[in-house]
């Protein structure tokens, strides 16, 4: 998303909400010719690929939540890619191509490490020969690097990572620790695959033999580990990355629909899921009540310091477009603490602000600072969605 930003932004000066919408709307689009050549190769385009298009991870692509959307698209290649290689059509070192661009989208990558040790296993050397198979292993060091170095990409480093594992275990919120973490990802659950998962766990026992269920199985594995043990920062806000389990569970699952003599009431009971579990939370998920864009107009700007919104953008000029909803801005100046003030704004306003420009240098005592307005579920220093 940083990509495009950076070239819509400089190029036609798009704000960032607009950016976001480009990316996940298109990765939607390559996501569903992702599923359809699957289906095909597969040989159940007629049952399969409805099904699949009305699964949980879905609403993903509606253009919110970019972050996400990109990673799971390429899930979805990726689990192409297996059955390409299983079948004899690419080259096994394509999963390690794949693999290492999902690790440059989002570090949540590394929960697939031991997907990509048994592909390492059924195809021994086949993984390294050629000069795809050396790209494959390339790959992920020179990605670490524009990660690391650059900052372009969300998979910068294992040192975030070791800090945010130590992070969770000092607060007490791994796994499923507490009271309120089980209920809360046990409704990311529901709503990722309230139908699948049954159906996915008689398609892993009826079909064990078959080399593609098997990768399948464990990569299905992987993200239930994942959505078990990783703990989200903003808690219900971070809905969108518990919806990892929802694709590989969904083709597991239509495996067994689309070859059972109940194939007519699966299908109508899946539909009604999306009907009446996913369905209704689009406007909600993709947050269509504020994704118009509001004008905000600075009154003062620090005369060496840095505006950034919401932790992640700079801004450089006086007036800027933002998407409706809550939103920090901070003055961070070389030397001094960081000021900021949490403002809300509705699609189609105009809003002067008047920043913090007052520092206080480091070191000397201050009283804290309370800003003019600030939303109980968006403390400031997160970055809202």
């Amino acid at each position: 998303m940083q990509i495009s930003h950076r070239i819509t932004g400089n190029c036609f000066g798009w704000p960032v909400a607009w950016a976001i919408s480009l990316v996940s709307a298109s990765a939607g689009a390559v996501a569903c010719c992702g599923l359809w050549a699957f289906c095909r190769e597969r040989n159940s385009l007629p049952w399969t690929f409805p099904l699949l298009m009305v699964s949980g991870f879905q609403l993903l692509f509606y253009g919110h939540i970019e972050v996400y959307a990109v990673p799971i698209c390429l899930l979805v290649f990726l689990i192409l890619a297996f059955l390409k290689v299983e079948n004899g059509k690419w080259l096994p070192s394509t999963l390690l191509l794949l693999w290492s661009a999902l690790l440059w989208c989002h570090l949540m990558a590394l929960v697939f490490l031991p997907v990509m040790m048994l592909a390492a296993w059924q195809h021994g050397s086949r993984l390294f020969r050629g000069k795809m198979g050396l790209a494959g292993w390339l790959l992920p060091i020179l990605l670490f690097f524009i990660t690391d170095i650059i900052q372009i990409g969300h998979g910068p480093g294992l040192k975030d990572l070791v800090i945010s594992w130590v992070v969770q275990q000092d607060r007490g919120d791994m796994g499923l620790s507490i009271e309120r973490l089980f209920w809360m990802k046990s409704g990311f659950f529901w709503l990722a695959a309230p139908i699948s998962f049954p159906l996915a766990v008689l398609s892993v026992a009826w079909n064990w033999k078959d080399p593609f269920i098997r990768s399948l199985s464990l990569l299905s594995l992987c993200t239930l580990v994942f959505f078990v043990f990783f703990h989200p920062d903003a808690e219900e806000m971070d809905w969108d990355l518990f919806l990892l389990p929802s694709l590989p569970l969904a083709i597991l699952g239509a495996e067994v629909v689309s070859v059972s003599r109940l194939r007519t009431i699966l299908m109508a009971g899946w539909t009604a899921a999306f009907l009446s579990v996913w369905l209704p939370r689009v406007p909600i998920q993709a947050d269509l009540l504020n994704r118009g864009l509001g004008d905000v107009v600075l009154m003062e700007a620090p005369r060496n310091g840095k505006l950034q919104l919401d932790g992640r953008y700079e801004i450089t000029g006086g007036k800027f477009r933002v998407q409706g909803g809550f939103h920090t801005l901070a003055v961070r100046t070389p030397g001094h603490r960081i000021r900021w003030k949490v403002f809300s704004i509705k699609p189609g306003e105009q809003l002067t602000l008047h920043l913090p420009v007052a520092t206080v240098p480091i070191g000397q005592s201050a009283s804290p600072q309370i800003p003019e307005s600030v939303s109980p579920s968006k403390p400031p220093g997160e970055s809202p969605k």
